[in-house]
């Protein structure tokens, strides 16, 4: 029976286990065991970020310059911006990347014991928030022809599933850790991208109606595909240049080769338009005959990709509907290289 109740964000089978680094978790504990209220947590996180970005600039710029950036961090990401009110964000990283290079160049001055624990501080916190993008500082590919290439960067981050990866490492791999690598199932996504001119379902609000709240809505209507609608204005508002309208992602759950994948773009673009104006929920107000004169199909591989090049194609199309002026298709999928 517990097939039937797997959470797509859980990816080790039988034994349950977060694919969330600990330190986010730790944060939401730290505001948990003093107020009684996780967020409080994710507010002290986004706090010591912009503290620590503050004293991260001091270290290579004048007070005055280094003021304006910490206040920048404050009005960016302490108010405008969802890393304050979610349980994932990306403070905790940040004050650990802040805290690295803050120490950096203090300890090149002169070592101190306390710059040298801030440093590994910092160094800790990226190594249990974002292992593969912080900890990580250069990577060695051999190329087909047998040819080795170093790459250095700041941040380093790996896009192929980690079956593959573990695979893939010449070190000997702990055999626990090599059961449970094996043990990982994968699943395709597609998301088909919508931008509206409005949006149906709204937030009551004193002041009239508003858009929904949600970054993610689940669907569970048995009559659709769709398993996921995501209004990427609600994750921020620079993702959408026109704030007038509405841009989503109506999201299906597949695996390469069956029914859905094997769809045509122009097929996923009609079905989504279909799913999104006459499910129960009544999404958008897009009539089911709405034709696209343009298309817009984008082909990439944001997730299950190796470290060899990913094919990335773009064509473009735009729709004109009755009820909607205008809305823009997008479909992505994940694809192996």
């Amino acid at each position: 029976m517990g097939v039937h109740f797997e959470k797509f964000h859980i990816n080790i089978s039988p034994t349950y286990q977060s694919m969330y680094p600990p330190a986010h978790a730790l944060a939401l504990a730290i505001g948990q065991k003093l107020t009684g209220v996780p967020w409080v947590g994710a507010l002290l996180s986004t706090a010591a970020m912009c503290g620590a970005i503050y004293w991260m600039l001091l270290g290579w710029q004048p007070p005055g310059w280094a003021w304006l950036g910490g206040a920048f961090a404050v009005l960016r990401y302490g108010i405008f911006s969802y890393w304050v009110n979610s349980c994932f964000d990306g403070s905790v990283t940040a004050l650990g990347g802040a805290l690295l290079l803050g120490a950096l160049p203090r300890l090149r001055r002169g070592p101190r014991t306390s710059t040298a624990l801030i440093f590994v501080l910092g160094l800790l916190i990226l190594a249990n928030s974002r292992p593969l993008e912080g900890y990580i500082r250069g990577v060695t590919t051999a190329s087909q022809d047998g040819a080795f290439h170093r790459y250095k960067g700041d941040y380093v981050f790996s896009t192929m599933p980690v079956q593959e990866l573990i695979r893939s490492l010449d070190n000997v791999v702990p055999a626990k850790i090599k059961e449970v690598s094996d043990g990982l199932m994968y699943r395709d996504f597609m998301t088909v991208g919508l931008l509206l001119n409005d949006l149906k379902i709204k937030d009551e609000t004193k002041d009239g109606e508003t858009l929904v709240k949600d970054n993610w809505i689940y669907i569970q209507e048995p009559d659709v595909l769709a398993g996921r609608l995501q209004i990427f204005n609600n994750w921020s508002p620079a993702m959408v240049s026109d704030p007038e309208k509405v841009w989503i992602g109506v999201e299906y759950f597949c695996n390469e080769g069956d029914g859905l994948w094997t769809r045509t773009d122009e097929q996923m673009k009609k079905l989504a338009v279909e799913e999104s104006a006459l499910s129960k929920s009544a999404l958008c107000s897009i009539p089911p005959c709405c034709e696209c004169r343009k298309l817009i199909a984008l082909t990439l591989a944001p997730t299950h990709v190796s470290m060899k090049s990913a094919h990335i194609s773009t064509s473009s199309k735009t729709c004109s509907c009755s009820a909607v002026t205008e809305c823009t298709v997008t479909i992505t999928r994940t694809t192996p290289c």
